[in-house]
């Protein structure tokens, strides 16, 4: 890793938790940011980052589909995405779902069975999540918590910067898929985010921040085949399609 890019002494652990008075507020824990540019794919990363500090609970609340220009891009990202993959709609998977309101898009787009996993969720958040948006929510990570299922299809958005070891977790996904299954991950974009000098944008549960570049060849490394990739939502964000690579065998989480 090369020397440090940016430092933060000071940042709030969860950016996006809510905290019901002023006091909580104030005592929320906080992190230090330290970003290197990592030796193995050409990614920022946080080397100071403490995956203790980033406990994520039914406070943690980020979806902006509540903005009109938002949830407009969000329908057409979904319709394109069933377009381009409607052999792939049997069993679609949505890992870090959050709410399930993208997956519901998708069903509402043609996919089949619609399956959200958040592992931040209760329980109780999950079942009120599944009975808004009429698609199933399990409060379990993935694929731990999936059982038999094997998805056709699977979207991973804003979660990997989240993830302090991305690879294995990519792998894991990588293991569980169905012969032929396509994937679709979507993270904040680092180029954005340094042509734009964003400094809002660097927050301390976004330890990694990924170049195009660096994202494929980390999916390259998980056993993806990269497709497509590119920018999304006036560039603000990083888009890949992929399918698993069925010329290597899906390398151990």
């Amino acid at each position: 890793m090369s020397g440090a890019q940016l430092r933060i002494e000071r940042a709030p652990a969860l950016c996006n938790a809510l905290a019901p008075t002023r006091e909580a507020a104030l005592a929320a824990p906080v992190g230090r940011i330290e970003l290197v540019v990592d030796g193995r794919w050409g990614a920022l990363v946080n080397a100071a980052f403490d995956p203790a500090l980033a406990a994520y609970s039914d406070a943690y609340e980020n979806s902006l589909h509540v903005s009109p220009t938002f949830d407009a891009w969000a329908r057409g990202l979904a319709r394109t995405l069933a377009e381009r993959w409607r052999d792939n709609l049997r069993c679609v998977v949505d890992v870090g779902c959050g709410g399930g309101e993208f997956l519901q898009l998708l069903r509402e787009a043609g996919a089949a069975r619609c399956v959200g996993f958040e592992p931040g969720r209760s329980a109780r958040l999950a079942r009120e999540a599944s009975q808004k948006t009429g698609v199933e929510v399990r409060s379990a990570p993935f694929p731990d918590g999936a059982g038999d299922l094997r998805p056709t299809f699977v979207t991973c958005r804003h979660v990997l910067e989240h993830i302090a070891e991305p690879l294995p977790f990519l792998r894991a996904i990588r293991s569980a898929l169905a012969p032929g299954a396509g994937l679709y991950l979507e993270v904040p974009s680092a180029a954005h985010l340094l042509e734009a000098s964003a400094v809002w944008d660097v927050l301390y549960e976004h330890c990694w921040h990924f170049t195009e570049r660096s994202l494929r060849r980390l999916c390259s490394e998980a056993g993806f085949r990269v497709l497509r990739s590119g920018g999304g939502f006036g560039g603000q964000y990083l888009q890949i399609e992929a399918v698993a690579d069925e010329a290597q065998p899906a390398p151990a989480p």
